[in-house]
């Protein structure tokens, strides 16, 4: 009787049939796959695990009741990781024997993020979300104190505090609304000089390509631009900090879609103090902005790690995945 194939199994991931398909595809003859959870046949067995060579999903914080005590000693391939620091700290406390990503390439994810920083953009200055939430709250017709402050796009100056890949694209959509862009890159390490690598040139070169031109430095940046959009890599430290946020002036907005680089506690003040138009953090620090959410701040936006997510994005990462599994089946990794 010929040896049982390897067996790939999906959680609550790949339930669409053209997913489906294209790891079915890519695995070959060399694995099986079969799923548990959304998009499966429910008369599928979470104990099918046991017998899991690898396991996809698309995160460990997104596990369906009853899965993690079959994740002990197992490979796990992450499509669609919320926080890379996050998902360890929870593998390890799972047992999980290895943890993996499998994501689409860098240029792709850059264009989901522009896409996410410019909504929160426009959102912001044309009063979006705070109109929503008096509807929420029962005005079908909103005060004009509701209004107050909405701006036009082609109005706007943007500011990038540092560039990354998802920067130029970020340039191309703003400059399509009318705005004007600005951008600081390197970053200054604690007032030094900073020698610009390839890798930096390259950024600043795409982004000029898309229509941004460069500060005089972070100060100038920062006293005149009506929006400010944070990029700092993480390696950068603390770039706005409180001495920098307590310099920013009653119009301007802060969006930032990363998760570093940025004073929480000190945002917050300035914005329970009125010092800011608003904000919109994409992966906000949950502590410092609790009582913000609680209160419904008209002025922030909050939501959960989402610049990087999407239907297609998913449909992106199914490829990588089956073959990341196939590469840990083989031995290759």
């Amino acid at each position: 009787m010929p040896d049982a194939k390897p067996l790939v199994v999906a959680v609550d991931c790949l339930g669409e049939p053209a997913q489906q398909a294209c790891v079915r595809s890519a695995l070959g003859s060399s694995a099986e796959l079969a799923g548990v959870g959304f998009g499966w046949p429910r008369s599928a067995d979470v104990g099918v695990l046991e017998r899991a060579a690898v396991v996809l999903m698309r995160s460990l914080h997104e596990l369906s009741g009853g899965v993690a005590p079959h994740l002990s000693s197992r490979t796990v391939v992450l499509t669609a990781p919320w926080c890379w620091e996050a998902e360890l700290e929870l593998a390890a406390e799972l047992h999980v024997a290895r943890v993996l990503r499998a994501m689409p390439g860098g240029e792709a994810l850059a264009e989901e993020r522009a896409d996410t920083e410019v909504a929160l953009i426009t959102g912001l200055v044309r009063k979006t979300f705070a109109l929503q939430l008096c509807l929420q709250r029962g005005a079908w017709l909103p005060p004009h104190s509701a209004y107050r402050g909405a701006r036009r796009c082609s109005s706007l100056l943007v500011g990038l505090v540092g560039l990354d890949e998802s920067t130029a694209g970020v340039a191309k959509r703003c400059t399509a609304f009318g705005m004007r862009v600005v951008f600081v890159h390197p970053l200054p390490a604690r007032d030094t000089i900073c020698e610009p690598t390839e890798e930096d040139l390259a950024l600043v070169s795409a982004a000029i390509k898309c229509g941004a031109t460069a500060a005089a430095s972070l100060t100038a940046l920062l006293g005149n631009c009506d929006v400010i959009a944070l990029h700092s890599p993480p390696e950068a430290g603390t770039v706005l900090g409180a001495a920098q946020i307590g310099g920013l002036h009653c119009g301007q907005y802060l969006v930032h879609t990363g998760s570093t680089g940025l004073d929480c506690g000190a945002l917050k003040k300035a914005l329970f103090a009125k010092q800011l138009a608003g904000a919109a953090l994409d992966a906000p620090d949950t502590d410092a902005f609790l009582e913000a959410a609680s209160r419904e701040t008209r002025d922030l936006v909050l939501t959960q790690r989402g610049a990087a997510h999407s239907d297609e994005a998913d449909r992106d990462a199914a490829l990588p995945a089956a073959r990341l599994a196939l590469a840990v089946i083989r031995g290759e990794v």
